[in-house]
């Protein structure tokens, strides 16, 4: 089976003049363009503090009475963002949820609005997600929002720039193995990837090597519509953070069963235009709608696989000498000072958080 090779594309960039409103300001502080900032509104004032009377005034469409939310909501997390990189608050502490019921529920509910269901909490992620990955301007990290997968990701050092991904927490296992024994990547993405998720494993790697070199991903996703879906957006995240080169190598196929496994192991796929798509693209079980999971290959097939397809792509990992690995804890825990001590110079020069 051959990988598919990730191109960079084209970044997509946003304009528009900056407006003023009372008390707060649309406009660019601290550096940063006002592209940047469009339809965000900087206030002295704590905006989590306003009466729901001002919030509509400052917060209004220029053309209806009507409060603008994405506005609203997009200027509370830059509001937390500055506070944070500026020590006039702590860092958040917790995941993204907890934001929501920290700076934004209680903003929206005091303007009359029912918070029940998803919609408004698909806003905050909606404007979260762009001011990260568009706009550029903080990272997760930054806010302080906790990595919930951080048991479920390994990063190597020999072979940092070979990762091997799965989809299901519970084959974990077998991901974790590979990164201790060839000392690379190994992650979980518990079902579709989180972007957050993916900020930190690509933070975490940009300690051993740079984020533009070449990247091998290898997929253990089950072998149908959704682990297609899964496979792709996991890669599509890493170009987010810079790893734009990158090839894909998909372990689980069915070119690597023989035809008693794929009898024991295939299922029926739902009909549909995401199954044909599917179809269309990798031809299925021999032409047909059918699908395999994952757990049909055992781990020394997969490892077997795996090897296959990596030939060329290790480095020889060199067994620690007495003492060493001790020693290597010492250093990184200098070298993680070091960064936090850097990183509050930078702050103090250019009143901006650097971003990694």
């Amino acid at each position: 089976m051959g990988g598919i090779r990730i191109r960079p594309r084209a970044k997509r960039s946003r304009g528009g003049p900056p407006r003023t409103s009372l008390e707060c300001k649309e406009e660019a502080r601290g550096g940063v363009g006002k592209d940047k900032l469009d339809g965000i509104v900087e206030c002295e004032k704590e905006i989590r503090s306003m009466p729901a009377e001002e919030l509509r005034r400052v917060f209004r469409f220029a053309s209806s009475a009507g409060v603008n939310l994405t506005k609203l909501i997009r200027s509370l997390i830059w509001q937390a963002f500055t506070r944070i990189r500026d020590r006039q608050r702590e860092p958040i502490g917790s995941n993204i949820r907890g934001f929501w019921y920290t700076d934004v529920k209680p903003v929206l509910s005091r303007l009359g609005l029912q918070t029940q269901g998803e919609a408004y909490t698909e806003k905050m992620y909606d404007a979260l997600l762009e001011m990260v990955t568009e706009r550029r301007l903080f990272n997760y990290a930054d806010m302080g929002f906790i990595d919930e997968t951080a048991g479920v990701k390994l990063v190597g050092k020999t072979n940092v720039q070979v990762i091997v991904f799965v989809e299901k927490d519970g084959l974990f296992p077998i991901v974790e193995a590979f990164a201790k024994k060839y000392d690379c990547v190994g992650v979980s993405t518990g079902g579709y990837p989180s972007i957050l998720s993916s900020e930190y494993l690509v933070r975490g790697m940009s300690r051993y090597t740079h984020v533009r070199y070449h990247f091998d991903l290898f997929s253990i996703v089950d072998y149908d519509p959704n682990g297609a879906i899964i496979e792709k957006e996991f890669s599509r995240q890493l170009s987010l953070f810079d790893m734009k080169d990158q090839t894909v190598w998909p372990l689980i196929n069915p070119d690597y069963l023989t035809a008693e496994q794929i009898a024991l192991c295939r299922y029926s796929l739902a009909p549909g235009k995401k199954t044909d798509s599917w179809l269309a693209e990798t031809g299925g079980v021999n032409g047909e709608p059918y699908g395999i999971e994952a757990n049909a290959f055992t781990p020394n097939q997969i490892e077997g696989i795996f090897l296959g397809l990596v030939e060329g792509k290790l480095k020889p990992v060199e067994p620690p000498e007495p003492g060493d690995t001790d020693r290597l804890q010492k250093i990184e825990e200098r070298l993680d000072r070091i960064e936090e001590v850097l990183k509050k110079i930078l702050e103090g020069i250019s009143g901006e958080a650097p971003k990694n």
